[in-house]
């Protein structure tokens, strides 16, 4: 991990410990870091949204291919695809042979990631928190993603609110060895270096992907982007693991605070 992913996770467990009292670090040490997304809620009626009810709604082509259990590639372009001057995926409208393509047009996929009024609205403080395995590598496992149940337009009458985008950037320190991974229901793509790594798009299950960040010519102790786009669009599970070994950068404004808030317990326990 690079160096200020440690200092700012072991700073993190200093904090704990000095507020509350001496506790042991190793009662924190399970929380490696947290990724706060941008989530965006919509109404189920939205285009992209609740297209396939599994059922004679269904367009054929959908089931002829089962992309129930396929991803559909090339949503937004394929593997080595660059995010647009927004910093956001640029839609695609070509697949693989016999897939039904579940993305209407270019404009409705630059709602997904944009806030317009009417039509999503975010949803905020929403915290994925990474897990220390304790073998060097950090997971956030969540098979049952709905974090904004009640929120935003509401669940609109089903039992979760499963109409939402997120959307997270973080920078981070390259290391010879590093990976990431990640497994989704529905779509996920994920961007390093604004280049397309992984790309699990379409209305599926679990379904992801592994990136090895050795394959990217990037250079050792350089600093990079990764952008992580999510969306569940339809009303049946919804799931986001993650899973690295290695620790984002935190942000300039993140360490201002922690490091103030940890000065602060010192002060208070003399």
């Amino acid at each position: 991990m690079g160096a200020e992913g440690t200092l700012g996770r072991a700073i993190c467990i200093a904090v704990l410990a000095c507020l509350c009292g001496g506790v042991s670090s190793e009662a924190f040490a399970a929380v490696a870091f947290t990724f706060n997304p941008i989530i965006r809620d919509f109404h189920q009626t939205q285009t992209d949204f609740e297209i396939l009810d599994f059922g004679a709604q269904t367009p054929a082509a959908y089931f002829a291919n089962d992309q129930t259990n396929k991803i559909e590639k090339g949503i937004v372009g394929p593997i080595g695809s660059s995010l647009g001057v927004n910093g956001l995926p640029v839609y695609s409208s070509i697949r693989e042979p016999g897939f039904y393509n579940t993305v209407s047009s270019a404009s409705s996929l630059a709602q997904w990631f944009a806030d317009i009024p009417g039509t999503n609205v975010q949803v905020p403080n929403v915290a994925l928190p990474f897990t220390d395995n304790g073998d060097g590598t950090y997971s956030y496992n969540n098979p049952n993603f709905f974090p904004i149940d009640g929120q935003g337009f509401g669940n609109e009458g089903n039992a979760h609110n499963q109409h939402f985008t997120a959307q997270i950037h973080q920078l981070f320190t390259y290391a010879p060895g590093e990976n990431f991974s990640i497994i989704s229901d529905d779509d996920s793509w994920v961007f390093i270096n604004h280049k397309l790594v992984i790309d699990a798009g379409g209305i599926h299950g679990t379904l992801g992907g592994t990136i090895n960040l050795d394959t990217l010519a990037l250079a050792a102790g350089g600093v990079y982007d990764m952008d992580i786009f999510f969306a569940d669009r339809n009303r049946y599970g919804a799931a986001m693991i993650m899973t690295t070994n290695f620790v984002p950068v935190p942000e300039p404004g993140a360490m201002s605070l922690i490091l103030g808030t940890f000065l602060l317990g010192l002060a208070r326990r003399k």
